[in-house]
């Protein structure tokens, strides 16, 4: 069993500025944890904000990276199945290069009239000098 005794009167004390300036101490001490505390908790939702957004970008550009290699790698294979030029073991790139940028520049029916009237000069050149030549054993 407990027994409590009552205190003694006290005689009242006027408040000196030593203890109000505690009191505001204890105070300003309370709110500077309150607010530091507010501070972090701020500053950490903001870091995982910050780290989702650069993950969700980050995924985004990996898809956007893998669907161009993807297209790419479809561009290839057309090409290399319309050309019959594997161009992962063609060595001769330079040369390939200039015949596909002089066929661009006169354009695919430019190219292939092109390479018809060589043919027809051809035919011609070799008609005539067998004709002279002919010409030459009869006369």
């Amino acid at each position: 069993m407990r027994q409590t005794k009552n205190p003694k009167d006290l005689d009242a004390q006027p408040v000196i500025k030593a203890f109000v300036a505690a009191m505001l101490r204890r105070e300003s001490e309370v709110w500077d944890k309150k607010v530091a505390e507010e501070v972090n908790k701020r500053a950490r939702e903001r870091i995982e904000m910050v780290e989702k957004n650069f993950e969700d970008q980050l995924k985004r550009e990996q898809e956007q990276m893998k669907k161009r290699h993807k297209q790419l790698l479809d561009e290839v294979k057309n090409f290399e199945t319309a050309s019959g030029i594997r161009i992962s073991s063609y060595t001769d790139g330079e040369e390939l290069g200039k015949a596909v940028a002089l066929i661009r520049k006169i354009g695919v029916t430019g190219t292939y009239s092109l390479i018809n009237g060589i043919r027809r000069n051809r035919e011609s050149f070799l008609k005539e000098t067998s004709e002279i030549i002919q010409d030459d054993k009869v006369g």
